[in-house]
């Protein structure tokens, strides 16, 4: 299937700085029914009545870090109604396509609770809309083919955009030496570095004397 190459635009979710840089390109009609019909037996397994709309290439240019953590969808009322919110789906293009996952129907994402789940090319990935999830970046380019499966007693407005979920890393301790600055992945080697980091990258003043290292 041959690919996009100049009608690429930029996918900004809700001007999350992050999200910058990663491109989006609608799959044309013709191509897009065609693959809807060939990936039916994907989706439809799960429940009958789905349809896949809005198909579109997703772009993560090389060498993009890993995206914000959301959802499609906020959850739906009953967690055991599958029809009751609209899906996704993920056909890889590329090897290597990575997502962290969450977990469903929570109000915050527990980095104990993250699972990597990797395609290789023509992997496809179905996944109920609440999902928490967040794109995984790469050295190479990346793209993938996202489509919404839409069911009948679902609603989804045209211009749908995902929600971002709070992220708090459960695993740290209180003497591990990281910066807890929000989104920010400093390591350091000790607690001075990180102290360093913080006032050099993040503008924090400390008054009282750092603690000596060994």
């Amino acid at each position: 299937m041959a690919r996009p190459v100049d009608i690429w635009f930029t996918d900004i979710l809700d001007n999350i700085v992050e999200d910058q840089g990663r491109l989006q390109s609608p799959v044309p009609d013709q191509e897009a029914r065609t693959m809807a019909r060939m990936l039916q037996r994907f989706y439809k397994t799960f429940v009958p009545d789905l349809e896949a709309n809005d198909l579109r290439w997703v772009k993560i240019p090389a060498g993009m870090g890993d995206l914000p953590v959301r959802r499609e969808f906020r959850r739906g009322d009953d967690p055991l109604d599958v029809a009751a919110i609209p899906g996704g789906m993920v056909v890889a293009v590329d090897d290597d396509t990575c997502f962290y996952v969450y977990r469903w129907n929570h109000n915050v994402a527990l980095r104990s609770n993250r699972k990597e789940i990797r395609l290789n090319k023509g992997n496809v990935f179905v996944y109920r809309g609440d999902l928490i999830f967040a794109p995984v970046g790469n050295d190479t380019n990346n793209v993938c083919i996202h489509t919404y499966l839409d069911t009948p007693t679902s609603d989804r407005l045209e211009n749908h955009q995902p929600t971002i979920v709070p992220t708090v890393n459960d695993t740290a301790r209180m003497d591990d030496p990281f910066c807890f600055v929000w989104n920010c992945t400093f390591w350091g080697t000790g607690t001075v570095a990180v102290r360093h980091h913080l006032n050099r990258f993040h503008g924090f003043r400390f008054h009282d004397a750092p603690p000596t290292e060994a």
